[in-house]
Order: structure tokens, then C-alpha cells, then sequence
């Protein structure tokens, strides 16, 4: 099970994903957790804090964004790093633009589809906003890609987009793109990476050495990726 938790309107209530062992609770954040067939419970965290207790409710461990444990005869087995892929493609953008991200199987996106909406259906994935307005998605990159990003203009205005092609959390690569946009106006690029030929066969342990930015065009059609939107939040973009 893997759950997003944006924000909850009572500030003290929490989100919980319980086993026959443990619960694991967060008050934001993006966190997974699996109930193994020997009765063993991983959770982990990639962004908040999780708390992690036994069935009893005794605190066994909080996680930071980037760990997982593992419950075991309501035992913690610690504090470990968790990553889904080694390799992650990270984007960061100027505050006066909407970056969505198609994943190489054409299917699945992450990002932004308008200033308070956000989609993220890519397993071991991360958006955010900063507090200066910068917008920020990291995706799983442990295949070649081609990785599709499509920005929208909010006005008329200068932007730029910060590629980083990271591995175990480390810096590879950097790409800076930059350009004018107008309001509502898209604009596309296509990232593909290289790896180092001793991992390059395992997505989850792939070393990427190199990345690669087509330069930005102007898309065509419409955004990829099927997106569900609820009827409240449709009437809040149609009210923007």
C-alpha cells in the first residue's frame, strides 16, 4: 500500500496504515507500508515524519523522510534507508510554472496540473512546493527513459527548470533550461538517461552516469497521462 497524505483539515488528526503487528501514523506526508506473507510489517516514509508503533501503541521508532523499518514480534528493526530506485530524475522549477512529469511507460504522471492541484501516481515519487513558490517533482529513474516533462505558464513571464540526475541521493548531473512562457502557453522536453554498465540491467540498482535534455517545444494536444479530477475540485479550477 502506498498513500499520499497532503494535508488533513484537523490539525491534530492522522493518517494510519495498520498491520496484524504494527500501525504506522503520519499527519502529512508520502508513505508506504507492506504486510509480509511471515507476518513481518515494512513501512517507510518520503516525506514526513512516521510514527511507528506496535499493537500495543507503544512508540517503537519514527521514521524521517528516506527511512524504512521493519516490525517483526513488535520489534523495530531500526532506522534504514529506503529508496525505490537508486537512481531518481529531479526537476525544480520557477515559481511562474506548472511542471508534470510522464513517466517512460507514457502512462503514469507526477506533478502539477494547476496552482493547488497536484497528481502523483508514480510509486516512490515526490512533489512539493517550497515556500518561495518553486515546485519540485522526483521520480524512480532507473530505466533510460525517454522521461517527458511538460511545463505550463502561469503568465507571461521568464522561467527557468533545474535537472538533476541523482544517485543514492547524490548529485550526477545538472541541466538548466530557461526560456519566456506566456499564460497557459505548454512547453516540452524529453530526459533520457545513461547508465553505468555494470548495473544498468537492474532499474532498482542502475548507476546513472549522464543525462540528456531534448531542447524545449511547444507542446501539442493535450496533457498526457488520465488524470481524475473530483467534481469539487473541477469547480474550484473552473473558478481560478
Amino acid at each position: 500500500m502506498w498513500a499520499r497524505v497532503v494535508r488533513l483539515i484537523d490539525a491534530n488528526s492522522s493518517f494510519s496504515l495498520e498491520s496484524n503487528t504494527a500501525t504506522a501514523t503520519v499527519h502529512d506526508g508520502l508513505i508506504g507500508g507492506q504486510q509480509k506473507s511471515d507476518h513481518t510489517f515494512i513501512c517507510w516514509t518520503l516525506a514526513g515524519d512516521l510514527m511507528v508503533k506496535d499493537r500495543m501503541g507503544k512508540l517503537l521508532v519514527t521514521l524521517k523522510p528516506g527511512e524504512k523499518t521493519k516490525v517483526e514480534d513488535d520489534q523495530s528493526s531500526g532506522r534504514q534507508p529506503f529508496a525505490y530506485n537508486q537512481s531518481t530524475l529531479k526537476v525544480t522549477t520557477s515559481p511562474n510554472v506548472l511542471p508534470l512529469m510522464l513517466m517512460a511507460d507514457n502512462v503514469r504522471v507526477a506533478g502539477f496540473i494547476a496552482p493547488a492541484l497536484e497528481v502523483n501516481q508514480v510509486f516512490g515519487s515526490v512533489t512539493g512546493v517550497a515556500p518561495n513558490g518553486t515546485r519540485t517533482i522526483e521520480v524512480p529513474a532507473g530505466l533510460p527513459g525517454p522521461f517527458t516533462l511538460i511545463v505550463e505558464g502561469k503568465k507571461n513571464t521568464p522561467f527557468t527548470i533545474t535537472l538533476e540526475g541523482l544517485y543514492k541521493g547524490s548529485q550526477v548531473y545538472q541541466k538548466n533550461l530557461a526560456g519566456t512562457i506566456h499564460k497557459g502557453e505548454r512547453l516540452t522536453t524529453k530526459i533520457t538517461h545513461g547508465f553505468d554498465s555494470a548495473t544498468a540491467g537492474d532499474p532498482k540498482k542502475a548507476k546513472v552516469v549522464n543525462g540528456r535534455a531534448e531542447p524545449l517545444q511547444p507542446l501539442k494536444g493535450t496533457l498526457p497521462g488520465i488524470i481524475l479530477v473530483s467534481p469539487m475540485e473541477f469547480k474550484r479550477l473552473m473558478e481560478r
